[in-house]
């Protein structure tokens, strides 16, 4: 799994766009066991499922993280997906206090 930031939104596009050689002009590499990581992103986890749960339509995966790393050290705030639009999180993102 790749968190990302707002600097990697090209990236996230990219991957999000169906269709598409996702690994093509991209850099990136393999763990030891296998899993590929993009170089560039701000981080990674790689992670073992330990079970899965139906809710309503959609799957909530449970998973425990065995390794990590990161590629850059200040992040550009996390970047989401919400209401068919990217978003940067900031002070600004608070939704309720």
């Amino acid at each position: 799994m790749h968190l990302l930031d707002a600097d990697d939104l090209d990236l996230a596009v990219r991957c999000a766009t169906s269709g598409v050689d996702r690994f093509e002009h991209v850099a990136w590499t393999r763990l030891p066991g296998g899993e590929p990581v993009f170089t560039g992103a701000r981080a990674w986890v790689r992670c073992v499922v330990i079970d899965r749960l139906d809710a309503g339509g959609s799957t909530v995966i449970a998973a425990h993280a065995v390794e990590s790393g990161t590629n850059r050290d200040a992040p550009a705030g996390a970047l989401v997906y919400h209401d068919r639009a990217w978003h940067r999180l900031g002070t600004d993102s608070v939704l309720r206090r």
